[in-house]
């Protein structure tokens, strides 16, 4: 059985609500929206490099209570690799 993007990634339940809560906080059906998070990577990967996730990430100080080290690492990562493009 491979494992999907999703699973290499780490992501938590908590991750996922996050990710939700930050980009979609008018969402009425969370669920099934976490489901596609689950199943699409191109649009996980919007959500993931979405810049309201980002200026959370960077502004909230006790982030790390919110979500998963790989969560923020995936986070910081894309901005760096964003950043260094537009150089």
């Amino acid at each position: 059985m491979s494992r999907s993007r999703y699973d290499t990634l780490g992501l938590t339940e908590k991750d996922l609500d996050f990710l939700v809560e930050t980009t979609s906080p008018g969402v009425i059906d969370k669920i099934r929206l976490k489901e596609i998070l689950r199943e699409d990577e191109g649009f996980r990967n919007a959500f993931i490099e979405d810049e309201k996730v980002i200026r959370r990430v960077m502004d909230e100080e006790e982030i790390f209570l919110k979500i998963s080290p790989n969560l923020f690492f995936e986070i910081l990562l894309r901005k760096v690799s964003k950043d260094l493009k537009g150089a």
